[in-house]
């Protein structure tokens, strides 16, 4: 059965927020904190009678569980897609995995939180999310704000053919991914002139073979010095970063910090690029430029 709660969010807010969790504790606790942040809350234990309370009560955003009985939360997930695609979803999960990821990614949630997750976090994100912000730059920015202030995340923006991916580490930006681009990082190491395809080819298998991290052995092996890989690193970084703000048509999901870039020990070897320290001017959709401070 859904339930309404009666808080009345401030005028600069003024969101309504259904929640979907089979786990009442769970789902009170967040009750209780989305009504302490200022948002009104309605909350349903199952798929079916989210989809009810959709069909008549306008709602700004869902939270949504996604291990529930009967539907499960990757089917409200669509439901929403397909019926009121304004709507951004927030999908969590105390069980996530690849799959659960993909297709949270496919099916068009905006934000994948593994619980238990951060309020605050959550609060930020749904704020940003109101009106059109969804559709536009600001929530990909927010996204990025929200990576930074939680100092561990994922922030990935996807269009029509290519996903980018942009982790974060202690509030700075530690690597930048983009899958399907014709220029990967060994691309760029090789074209630096220090290392062979062939050589780097036999690295990598060594480093997966024996768990070994890839870029301490560039260094310690001195097949590259640490100056040189780190202008590497921060070049294919940039790029990819600056790429993922410019595609037109993007959407982009916030992934908690469950889900980061799992080479660690490069966070201690290099430098890391935090946002306002990327060396090119960011041009954003409709024309807008932030440019580095």
């Amino acid at each position: 059965m859904c339930a309404a709660s009666n808080s009345i969010p401030p005028a600069s807010v003024r969101m309504r927020i259904l929640v979907v969790d089979d786990d009442v504790s769970q789902l009170q606790s967040i009750k209780r904190y989305l009504n302490t942040a200022g948002l009104s809350v309605i909350t349903c234990n199952s798929t079916a009678e989210a989809i009810l309370a959709l069909d008549g009560i306008p709602i700004d955003a869902v939270i949504s569980d996604i291990q529930m009985p009967g539907e499960n939360g990757i089917a409200l997930i669509k439901w929403v897609d397909n019926h009121l695609p304004e709507i951004p979803v927030f999908a969590m999960t105390a069980f996530g995995s690849d799959e659960i990821y993909r297709d949270v990614l496919q099916n068009g949630a905006v934000v994948y939180l593994e619980k238990p997750f951060d309020f605050k976090l959550l609060v930020q994100l749904l704020v940003s999310s109101k009106d059109s912000c969804r559709n536009s730059n600001c929530f990909v920015t927010a996204c990025l704000e929200a990576a930074s202030s939680k100092g561990t995340g994922e922030v990935v923006v996807h269009n029509s053919n290519q996903i980018g991916q942009i982790f974060y580490y202690r509030g700075k930006i530690a690597w930048a991914n983009i899958q399907n681009s014709p220029i990967t990082f060994l691309d760029e190491l090789i074209s630096a002139g220090a290392i062979e395809r062939d050589q780097l080819s036999e690295l990598i298998r060594e480093c997966k073979h024996h768990s070994r991290d890839f870029f301490v052995e560039l260094v310690s092996r001195q097949i590259m010095q640490e100056s040189q890989l780190k202008a590497v690193v921060h070049r294919y970084i940039s790029n990819c970063f600056s790429q993922c703000l410019q595609w037109d048509n993007s959407q982009v999901m916030y992934i908690d910090s469950t889900r980061t870039y799992q080479g660690r020990i490069l966070f201690d070897l290099v430098d890391i690029l935090t946002l306002v320290n990327t060396s090119q001017t960011i041009k954003f959709k409709k024309g807008h430029e932030a440019a580095p401070r």
